[in-house]
């Protein structure tokens, strides 16, 4: 699994797909070789294959956090915001600090237009993360839209 996580990253999806796939059948029950194949997908540009196995793994699995931020971030990148907002609230629900959940909550909610909420999001984060350059850009950026006329949020 390990070794697929880097060959994704290296773009090589095709290989980590094997070296993930390796990984299932000496443990067909290893959470993290599971959400990687999704991820595989994703990288491929394969949204609802990576959503639809996100989704069965998540009904499978109702406590993991991290299946539920997978989905949430999954759903975000295919534009589908309310539904990203929502898996990322369930993933918060089970573990509060999660700060990858937070971050993708806040990033989620400013595509959404729901600046107050972001900005809440965001500032768990920084306080989760002292001193996070990206994060205090991001509360910045917030601050400063929402000193110009509302645009409505929802």
């Amino acid at each position: 699994t390990e070794i697929g996580k880097i060959l994704r990253d290296e773009g090589k999806n095709d290989e980590a797909k094997k070296s993930i796939d390796k990984a299932l059948v000496l443990k067909p029950d290893y959470m993290d070789a599971q959400i990687q194949s999704t991820l595989v997908l994703e990288a491929e540009g394969n949204f609802q294959d990576a959503i639809s196995k996100l989704e069965e793994i998540a009904a499978q699995n109702p406590s993991n956090v991290e299946v539920f931020f997978q989905l949430g971030r999954v759903y975000y990148n295919n534009n589908q915001t309310d539904k990203a907002i929502s898996s990322l609230q369930r993933a918060i629900s089970l573990s509060p600090n999660h700060s990858n959940s937070l971050y993708a909550l806040g990033m989620a909610y400013q595509k959404n237009g729901q600046k107050e909420e972001a900005l809440k999001m965001f500032e768990k984060v920084l306080k989760l993360n002292p001193g996070n350059q990206d994060v205090m850009a991001k509360i910045t950026e917030l601050k400063k839209t929402e000193e110009s006329p509302a645009k409505g949020g929802k």
